[in-house]
């Protein structure tokens, strides 16, 4: 029994330090953006994006609380409605179902961006993942450079 709990404590102990052996996730590619409904401040949006898990392990998105900005603006904070489950060692097209509680004034700022031929998107914030059971809220700071039209799409 003293022999189990041994390798008990040291199969759990691995998982931990594995956690600290963390590869940042790669959003390689935006797809596509569909814009969902607009209630209440809120917008629906369903994202398709090529993300690399360099990992060795696969990684399950929980929560998100991001705060999203296109070209400096600040257009409102982003939260997943679903998790979403990456798979280990590769890229892959995954679709993200977002909610943005956006802030006023927002409309006319897209308005504005989408005349441009990109723009800066940056989202800076916190995840929550998961690991073979074990929950982590990982700091996010990213920029991309992103075409406008692509938040055109319906």
């Amino acid at each position: 029994m003293k022999g189990l709990n041994l390798v008990l404590i040291f199969i759990i102990g691995f998982f931990f330090t594995s956690c600290e052996v963390y590869e940042d996730l790669d959003v390689e590619e935006i797809k596509s953006v569909k814009i969902g409904t607009i209630k209440d401040g809120k917008l629906n949006l369903k994202i398709t994006a090529d993300v690399l898990n360099p990992n060795a392990y696969g990684i399950k998105l929980k929560e998100t609380d991001l705060q999203v900005f296109l070209d400096d603006n600040f257009m409102g904070t982003a939260h997943l409605n679903s998790p979403v489950k990456l798979l280990r060692k590769q890229t892959k097209a995954y679709t993200f179902d977002v909610e943005v509680g956006l802030e006023k004034g927002v409309m006319a700022k897209l308005i504005t961006l989408a005349l441009k031929k990109e723009v800066m998107l940056k989202v800076k914030g916190d995840i929550k993942a998961g690991v073979m059971g074990i929950s982590k809220t990982l700091k996010v700071s990213k920029t991309k450079t992103i075409d406008p039209a692509i938040l055109m799409q319906r």
